[in-house]
């Protein structure tokens, strides 16, 4: 998305804000010769009119906007994985293509470093975009591995919750259709990384339901368990307390002969 908007507002304002700079005045004079004319003419063409340096200045602003944006979006790709250094020399090479263009103080100055600048922006375009998608893959897969993590967990909970005498055979179906969702995903973020990114999606809202519905059966096994826990304790408490047994002793058995 930040790469399309640099390459939007580079096209936008960068080659429509410099038609003057492509088209030299032809500035004549009719009381002179056709020698001198002539003459004249190609000494005003070298030069920048005032209107030129204005387009010159607006299109050195739009490539410096561009960049920074482009900038930008090269950190996010850095930030999943992939290598920017290529990225990054392109960049400072069009930033010295830039300097040249602000600098420039002929038609044919301007001309050429516009080119440049044209070329450069171009090739980062193209490289960039390769990245990008390195940098969605890699970002992917990871969310991918980190789906399987949680799986794994999630399996051994519900496992302890069934053994609790908690139903979860309901839990355990969504969980089945996060599980094939995400295995789809991954069968397609190799070559479709935005079809898979989709469907990642898609499984993070079947699992946000599934935690509520996980929320409300943990509540019910941990009321089971206390349940049973409480039994336990009733059951262990009776093992322990001493009965009460008659006894008698020698003296009080006499006295009970006599």
């Amino acid at each position: 998305m930040k790469q399309s908007m640099a390459v939007l507002l580079f096209g936008v304002l960068l080659f429509s804000a410099f038609p003057a700079l492509i088209a030299a005045e032809n500035v004549t004079d009719p009381g002179k010769s056709t020698a001198v004319r002539e003459k004249v003419n190609v000494t005003v063409q070298e030069r920048l009119s005032e209107r030129q340096v204005n387009a010159l200045g607006k299109a050195v602003a739009a490539v410096d906007t561009a960049i920074q944006k482009m900038v930008k979006a090269i950190e996010t790709i850095k930030e999943n994985g992939a290598n920017v250094t290529g990225l990054e020399a392109r960049v400072a090479m069009l930033q010295a293509k830039k300097a040249v263009l602000a600098n420039a103080t002929s038609i044919a100055e301007a001309r050429e470093a516009l080119q440049g600048v044209r070329e450069d922006w171009k090739e980062l375009q193209s490289k960039a975009k390769e990245k990008a998608e390195e940098a969605a893959k890699n970002k992917t897969a990871k969310v991918i591995e980190r789906a399987k993590g949680l799986f794994s967990k999630l399996d051994k909970l519900l496992n302890k919750m069934e053994a609790a005498g908690v139903d979860v055979s309901g839990l355990r179906t969504k969980l089945g259709e996060i599980k094939a969702t995400v295995s789809e995903a991954e069968g397609k973020y190799g070559a479709q990384v935005k079809e898979a990114a989709h469907l990642l999606k898609e499984a993070n809202k079947l699992l946000a339901d599934f935690k509520k519905d996980l929320k409300e059966k943990a509540g019910e096994a941990a009321g089971t368990l206390r349940q049973a826990g409480n039994k336990t304790d009733e059951a262990l408490e009776a093992s322990v307390t001493p009965t009460t047994v008659a006894t008698s002793t020698p003296e009080a058995s006499a006295n009970a002969s006599a």
